[in-house]
Formats: C-alpha cells, sequence, structure tokens
C-alpha cells in the first residue's frame, strides 16, 4: 500500500511489520453508518455527474483486494481508507467513533483525514516503533475534488444544481498544497481524502 514511486520515508513502510489486528464490533455505530448510507444511496440514484471512488483513487484497489471479506456498497461511493493515529486514541475511536471536532488538519478543510497510502497514514501513529492504522470503511458520497488548498471550509462546497453540500473532500497528488519550498515541493503527493460527518460516514473496521 505504498505508491512505487514513492522514496524515502514511505519507501521504509514496506519493510513495515504488522504486529496485531484488532476487528472493532461497535452496534451503535454500525446502526448510524448504515442509516447514513442507505441516504447517501437513495441522494447518488439519480446524480449523473458524481465522481466514483475507483476513478478517483489511487491505490483504492490494492486495499479492497487485500480485505475481499468486507463487502462495500459502491451505490454509495463505500470505500476503505487508512487512518493513522496512537494506540490511545484508536480505543477512543473504536468506542466513540471518528470526531471531526478533533482533528488538528485543515489543509483541504474541515474533517476527519484519509488516505490509501500506508506511508502518509504512518505520519500520524506517534513515536516510537509502534503505531496503530485504522481500516476504515468510508462513504465518499458525491465527493468534492480540490484544486488547492481549502483551509477556511468548514463544510465542503455545496454541489452544483443540488442546493447541498458536496459529502467529502478529495485532494489528489499532483495539485498545488503550497507547504514546500523547492522546486516541485509545493505539490500535494498522497491521496487525501476528508470527511466532515465523521459519526455517520466513517466506520472503524
Amino acid at each position: 500500500l505504498v505508491p512505487n514511486d514513492h522514496q524515502g520515508a514511505c519507501a521504509e513502510m514496506q519493510r513495515a511489520v504488522v504486529l496485531e489486528v484488532h476487528e472493532v464490533a461497535n452496534m451503535q455505530l454500525w446502526k448510524h453508518y448504515t442509516f447514513r448510507r442507505q441516504q447517501i444511496t437513495e441522494a447518488l440514484r439519480t446524480r449523473r455527474d458524481c465522481p466514483w471512488a475507483s476513478q478517483l483513487l489511487r491505490g483504492i484497489t490494492e486495499i479492497q483486494e487485500e480485505l475481499q471479506h468486507v463487502v462495500l456498497d459502491h451505490r454509495a461511493n463505500e470505500v476503505l481508507l487508512l487512518h493513522g493515529t496512537t494506540a490511545e486514541k484508536a480505543q477512543q475511536i473504536v468506542k466513540q467513533g471518528f470526531d471531526e471536532r478533533l482533528t488538528q488538519r485543515q489543509l483541504y478543510g474541515r474533517g476527519v483525514y484519509f488516505t490509501t497510502d500506508s506511508c502518509k497514514a504512518a505520519q500520524y501513529v506517534g513515536t516510537g516503533s509502534a503505531g496503530c492504522i485504522i481500516v476504515a470503511r468510508v462513504l465518499l458520497g458525491h465527493p468534492f475534488i480540490a484544486q488547492g488548498p481549502m483551509p477556511t471550509h468548514d463544510r465542503p462546497p455545496i454541489a452544483p444544481g443540488y442546493d447541498v453540500p458536496h459529502d467529502s473532500i478529495v485532494a489528489q497528488p499532483g495539485i498545488p498544497n503550497r507547504k514546500g519550498t523547492g522546486k516541485g515541493q509545493d505539490r500535494q503527493l498522497h491521496t487525501e481524502v476528508v470527511v466532515p460527518r465523521a459519526e455517520s460516514q466513517i466506520y472503524p473496521e
């Protein structure tokens, strides 16, 4: 789950060792999630201009192939994505779910950040030799495609013609992110997905 063209710290993730795997079973979170999934499925039924995950997210197929037992509803643009965090915060997420109010990042708007790249998720696992990467179901719904930083957005922009906000934001590799100073360093390297309604659009697997 590391892109072939990534070097340095990203390449080191090729040697990462999985020490433990835990499955999450939280019925309350699951009920919230499945209700929202049905709502999004109905909303997307007539949206011919909705970008689909398979066309947007580099690496999404590889994650799904590794976890074929997880059945996804592609009508809701449901995908499996990665979220890096500390072991302590992972325990809170398992019990309470994700909470966008606690996020520290806002480069592409307010929300919980996910990626298809394990090397990107690993940047947020804390210090030390061990960390935690959560594999989560995520409802992309009708995503907004970012063209650059959106730090002032508290929610995704309105979807043209539908008078409601997009359900998520996708930042693809190559777009300007204004973070670097050298040549080629001001471009987005990893795929990132921002989900604004964490409690109902994300379920930790």
